[in-house]
């Protein structure tokens, strides 16, 4: 497996970066749920700020993310997908990234 994406698949660099950022959001999701129904305490400030720091975590590795995804070729779609499908998932990628952003 190669480091850096190619025209045909992405690479690992890719890879951890889409893996990581699943994961935290899949942490971060369950543990805003939490914080909701905490009364103020100790503990709830412990939670918060565990929260806070994996929201900035995801935010800057999206950052990151995108940086990365300007300097390194997409693996192209295969030929078979008609036009619509292409925009779609093109604008379904764009929406993602603004998404997570502005959470």
């Amino acid at each position: 497996m190669k480091l850096t994406n190619n025209l045909s698949e992405y690479g690992l660099i890719s890879k951890i970066f889409h893996w990581l950022s699943a994961a935290v959001l899949l942490i971060q999701i369950p543990l805003g749920f939490y914080l909701v129904d905490l009364d103020f305490s100790d503990k709830r400030l412990t939670v918060e700020s565990i929260h806070v720091t994996l929201g900035l975590s995801i935010f800057y590795l999206t950052i990151i993310r995108l940086i990365y995804k300007l300097f390194n070729p997409t693996p192209a779609l295969q030929n078979n997908i008609f036009a619509g499908q292409r925009i779609i998932a093109k604008l379904n990628h764009i929406f993602l990234y603004l998404s997570i952003l502005l959470i």
